[in-house]
Order: C-alpha cells, then structure tokens, then sequence
C-alpha cells in the first residue's frame, strides 16, 4: 500500500539539546505491521522500528544529505538509503553491508540496483524526472 503521510525515523537524542528528535524522510518504505501501527495514532507518527529503505531529495542543504543523514541512517541500520540529487543529476544508492553504508550512483539511462527491491526496472533518468 502506498499512502501520502508525513513519517518522522526516531534518530536518537540530540548531542545539543539532550532531547529526541527524528527525521522526516521525503519517501518511507517500511513493513506493513509498523504501518499499521502508525496508521493508528493521531498527529504527526514517529517511527521506532528501522525502515526498508529512505529516499531524500537533495535540498539546499546538500551537507544534511550527503553528510549527515548518511551517518544518522546508517548508525540506526537502514539497509538501504537513496539520495536523488537533481542539481548534479545523480541516484546514489547506499546499501548497508556490514554495518557500514557502500555507495552506488546511477546517472541517465543506467538501471538503478536495489538491494531491498531487486526486480525493480528504474533508471536514474526516470526518477529524477519523476
């Protein structure tokens, strides 16, 4: 099921402030039961359990995305992390292996590989123009 929800990765406590705080992938693949269980709470759902996967769109903060995301999923063990980066043209994909993120990157007519979905038929242009 695909459904259009704002879902917040609980990441941990802030080194700063001392309090929690998550991040709000802009795509969310996740399995049915922890859906369903965010489905069922009120306002905005936090996600306690590891996704799939994560896909961020680069923003103008390309620092957040290159940077610190990558460290924040892979420390929580997300198997796998997308960065689609328009400015440069770009899918990297980042497969966790061992505990450590390995990127790949996929440019124009190149067929993306995912690990959590290996039938998947995308190129790199079609998800950036998507």
């Amino acid at each position: 099921d695909v459904y259009k929800r704002q879902v917040g990765v609980y990441i941990g406590k802030s080194a700063l402030t001392g309090r929690d705080y998550s991040r709000s992938p802009d795509v969310c693949i996740l399995l049915s039961e922890d859906w369903a269980k965010l489905k069922a709470e009120k306002g905005a759902a936090v996600l306690r359990t590891v996704p799939l996967m994560v896909v961020e769109v680069v923003s103008t903060n390309r620092k957040d995305d290159y940077v610190d995301k990558v460290e924040e999923y892979q420390g929580l063990g997300i198997p796998e992390y997308w960065i689609v980066d328009g400015r440069d043209k770009l899918v990297s994909v980042l497969l966790l292996d061992n505990g450590r993120y390995h990127r790949t990157e996929f440019r124009g007519s190149e067929q993306i590989r995912s690990g959590a979905f290996p039938m998947l038929a995308l190129t790199a242009e079609q998800v950036l123009s998507a």
